[in-house]
């Protein structure tokens, strides 16, 4: 896979690739657990994990969702997608991987 991230200038045209939507993953027993979407605006004010600052990922869940970074909730970090999954599933936090 070649990712040229935000290339433009003369001669040069842009397609999307595809658009994959994000999703948040709670722990058994959190009141969004049989919700089937959750707004970012929602988000606002709660414990929320995060990929370590550097990882692309990161900053595109943040750059869809800024209010996961607003000052009204915790953020935590972790170093892999699977290290935040078992945090979430022991009923850590939630995660936000997700539009």
């Amino acid at each position: 896979m070649l990712e040229l991230g935000h290339v433009a200038g003369p001669g040069i045209i842009t397609y999307p690739l595809y658009d994959e939507p994000f999703q948040m993953v709670a722990p058994r027993g959190h009141p969004w657990e049989k919700r089937a979407a959750i707004p970012s605006h929602e988000v606002r004010g709660e414990e929320v994990l995060v990929l370590k600052a550097g990882n692309c990922f990161r900053e595109q869940v943040l750059d869809a969702c800024p209010d996961i970074s607003h000052a009204e909730g915790a953020m935590g970090q972790g170093h892999s997608i699977e290290t935040i999954r078992c945090m979430v599933a022991s009923g850590f936090s939630a995660f936000r991987s997700c539009r």
